[in-house]
């Protein structure tokens, strides 16, 4: 089956999957990366956009101070 056979939530799919082994587990090889590629061409050829962004956040909380000074 080809890229173009798969509908788009089974595309969609793959491309999370491949992103998390890629970027998060860091757990891939190159047929990982060529796929990813592939899948992704495939869904901008359908019309959607993507954006890479990581899910990672780390703040600093803000250290709270009493208005008083106690």
């Amino acid at each position: 089956m080809t890229v173009a056979e798969l509908t788009d939530e089974e595309l969609k799919r793959m491309a999370y999957e491949l992103y998390d082994l890629i970027y998060v587990a860091d757990c891939f090889g190159v047929p990982d990366m060529y796929n990813y590629s592939v899948v992704l061409a495939e869904l901008n050829r359908r019309g959607y956009t993507f954006n890479e962004e990581s899910r990672l956040k780390i703040v600093k909380p803000m250290k709270r101070v009493h208005p008083y000074g106690c």
